[in-house]
Order: C-alpha cells, then sequence, then structure tokens
C-alpha cells in the first residue's frame, strides 16, 4: 500500500494524546465493570502501513480473539480490539471466577463479557475523539471471533487496504490483579477522516 500523504510528529503526538486520555476512560470503565481497580500504562501509539500489521500481531497463523466495530458518521473506518490469551485469562478470572488454558474453553457467557469489554474498551477512544474534536461518531453493534489473524483481518482490512491509508495502533498494557497483560486496539481510517479528526483538534 503506499502513503503519498505522511503523518508529522506533531499529529502522531496527538494521536497519543487521544490514546491517553481514552486508555483512563478506559480504565475507569473497566474498573467499575470488574468491581476493583484497573490501570492501564501510558498506552504506545504506533502508526502502521497494512503490511505491517500481521508482523505485530506474530503471523498470520496466530490464534487470536478480536471484537470488531465499525465507525460511521462524521469518521468512516474500523476499530478492532485483538486479545490474547493472558489477557483473557486475567479477565475471565476476574468476571467469570473462572481461568481461560485456550480459547477453546470459552462458552456463549464468556463471549458475551468478551465483547462487552471490547465495546468499553473502543468506546473509550471513540468518546476521547468525539469530545477533543466535536465531531460525532456512531459505532455499530460489535461482533467477536476467534481465528487465525490472517483469516480475521482478511476481512476487515484487505478489503479497505486501496482505500484506507493508516492504521492507528493503540498499544495498552493493563494491571490486572498485579498481572500485566496486553490489549491492542486498531484504529483504520480512511485519510479524509484521519485529516478531519487532526483539523478539529487543531493541528492544521
Amino acid at each position: 500500500m503506499e502513503n503519498s500523504n505522511r503523518l508529522t510528529s506533531m499529529e502522531i503526538d496527538v494521536l497519543g494524546e487521544i490514546g491517553n486520555i481514552g486508555s483512563g476512560n478506559a480504565a475507569t470503565a473497566l474498573s467499575e465493570m470488574l468491581g476493583h481497580p484497573i490501570n492501564i500504562d501510558v498506552p504506545e501509539v504506533i502508526i502502521l502501513d497494512y503490511d505491517n500489521v500481521m508482523n505485530i500481531l506474530g503471523g498470520p497463523e496466530k490464534i487470536i480473539s478480536a471484537v470488531l466495530v465499525e465507525l460511521s458518521q462524521d469518521l468512516s473506518g474500523i476499530m478492532l480490539f485483538i486479545q490474547e490469551k493472558d489477557f483473557l485469562s486475567s479477565v475471565m478470572s476476574e468476571i467469570m471466577m473462572k481461568p481461560i488454558e485456550s480459547f477453546d474453553e470459552l462458552d456463549d457467557m464468556d463471549r458475551s463479557a468478551i465483547v462487552e469489554i471490547g465495546n468499553i474498551l473502543m468506546g473509550s477512544y471513540v468518546n476521547a475523539v468525539a469530545q477533543l474534536t466535536g465531531l460525532h461518531i456512531d459505532i455499530s453493534v460489535p461482533s467477536h471471533t476467534i481465528n487465525m489473524a490472517g483469516a480475521i483481518l482478511s476481512v476487515p482490512l484487505v478489503s479497505v487496504a486501496e482505500e484506507y491509508d493508516y492504521i492507528v495502533m493503540i498499544k495498552a498494557n493493563f494491571l490486572i490483579e498485579d498481572k500485566r497483560v496486553s490489549g491492542d486496539i486498531f484504529m483504520v481510517l480512511d485519510m479524509g477522516s484521519l485529516k478531519k479528526m487532526l483539523t478539529n483538534l487543531g493541528v492544521e
């Protein structure tokens, strides 16, 4: 994928601030859900080309869990919340009182909890963007799947690879009961939406 436009360091810093605010909101919401404090480290915001995403996730054959939502109205794009087993095991231990050793152990109630967590996290970042920009952003009903990374990403990302120029990765580390686990969020916006967001943030 070719990128004729490149983000400046200031633009990347602004995206990082959205990650900070969103993580703070997400930590508060998750703490309320779990019933005890959840801390989230200052997230790392990484701007990726499409071709780099698969490497970040550990290769196309790695089994992952993902919650996906679509963004509409003033911004157009998708968001993915990717979880590995360590994250799910820690969260399931808190919510469902059972650790998860394998994705195969997840039942319908577990999946519902995962979707709700993904909805809370992605909603927190979307709300941070909306509050800082004044933009109206709708978020779709989330969907959940467990599959190889290549299979999960092939539909939402390959289908927009020609249209979408950047993938914004928010890499957050969660501290749950003294255990640090990671959950990655990918925001895929078309260039028009990205520039609109940055303009409303006063960058341009």
